[in-house]
């Protein structure tokens, strides 16, 4: 990331939060996520990650400074098969929203050509393996 000159700024919360998820996919997904929005900063700029707890659930959130996306980009983003990326399956996002809706989780996206990208992800604290996963 610093070749591409984007800063990372982390604001995790130190409490941790109890939950169970299927540690790899859940990983596989944060990542994916996290390149999509580097891959979006080719002229550089700032990727932040947080995350916070409250009404029983985690919020995870990941916000880039880069090319941002159209509504009608936004609206298909989950969808396989769908890419803006000249090489890719399209699969990467589609695989993303699987594994947070298996964790009986949700996925909320802002984006704004030009600005950047929000996604939110929250997830339920303690309410025990969701159908899919494992702990």
């Amino acid at each position: 990331m610093r070749s591409k000159n984007i800063n990372v700024v982390l604001n995790l919360n130190s409490s941790g939060a109890p939950g169970k998820v299927d540690e790899a996919a859940m990983r596989s997904t944060l990542i994916n996520l996290m390149l999509n929005s580097i891959h979006a900063m080719s002229q550089g700029g700032e990727l932040k990650v947080s995350t916070t707890t409250g009404d029983q659930r985690l919020l995870v959130e990941i916000a880039d400074t880069g090319c941002g996306m159209t509504e009608e980009q936004t609206k298909h983003m989950f969808e396989p098969f769908y890419t803006t990326k000249s090489q890719g399956l399209g699969l990467g996002l589609f695989f993303a929203a699987t594994v947070i809706e298996q964790h009986s989780g949700t996925v909320e996206v802002r984006s704004t050509p030009r600005k950047g990208t929000q996604i939110a992800i929250k997830l339920p604290l303690e309410r025990g393996r969701a159908d899919g996963a494992r702990g």
